[in-house]
């Protein structure tokens, strides 16, 4: 059921997707194959399933910086390949390739500013920043003590952004929470679906309010890296709250 969902969201209809199934996937080499070689691994590192899927995974990621040269490949990105790819592919191992290469296109266009596209790129900075206002104002919506006491503490927020961002908080999560995740998240509109992530975003401060509210910036840095602070029960709950 969860595969039928996020192929209906991110591919479109039946006969959209069979006819990108008649162009299967041919992988190709990329300028940031050694980098994907390594990054691999680390991802969901302890989720042994994933050790036996690692050709097919680096496909996919070699193809996609193939094809969008100008923007390669980010740190981040492999989390939500595997993530898409795990859910495909056990529903229909045949065709989980070509389903996860074209369902990322159309999940990462939701934060493609995120990601630079040459060294002088001064979007994902602008983005961050824009970002960073959302999440002020969507707690602000319900806790406006806590609000005020992110927007006092510089960095932070930005720092957050980066670290779970750029994977969809797929680093944040172990498999069977971030598919719980995606659910909330994916949606048939990309605007949509930022605003989610943004809820997300802001919806995981609320959830870590105590921290955010007791503690300096560079304690809460801290503890922002650690993912057993992360409830995703708690935060998709939250979540709800501010849609």
């Amino acid at each position: 059921m969860r595969a039928l969902k996020w192929r209906r969201i991110l591919l479109g209809p039946r006969d959209t997707i069979q006819l990108l199934r008649q162009a299967p996937l041919h992988p190709q080499r990329s300028l940031h194959d050694n980098t994907i070689e390594k990054d691999i691994i680390r991802t969901f590192g302890d989720d042994d399933w994933f050790h036996e899927h690692i050709g097919p995974l680096a496909n996919i990621l070699s193809t996609y910086a193939y094809t969008n040269e100008g923007m390669g490949y980010v740190q981040g990105m492999a989390y939500m390949v595997f993530v898409l790819y795990r859910c495909f592919y056990e529903d229909c191992p045949l065709h989980a390739e070509t389903d996860t290469y074209y369902a990322f296109h159309t999940l990462i266009n939701a934060i493609r500013p995120i990601y630079p596209i040459h060294s002088r790129d001064s979007t994902p900075i602008d983005f961050h920043g824009r970002i960073s206002t959302l999440v002020f104002l969507t707690i602000s919506s319900q806790d406006q003590r806590l609000a005020r006491r992110v927007q006092a503490l510089p960095g932070v927020v930005e720092h957050l952004t980066r670290q779970t961002i750029p994977s969809i908080f797929g680093n944040k999560f172990a498999y069977s929470e971030i598919v719980v995740l995606f659910d909330f998240i994916i949606d048939p509109s990309t605007s949509e679906t930022f605003h989610r992530i943004v809820c997300v975003l802001a919806a995981t401060i609320m959830a870590l309010g105590p921290v955010f509210l007791s503690m300096n910036a560079n304690k809460i840095m801290e503890i922002v890296q650690i993912k057993e602070y992360y409830d995703v029960t708690k935060i998709i709950a939250f979540a709800r709250r501010l849609l």
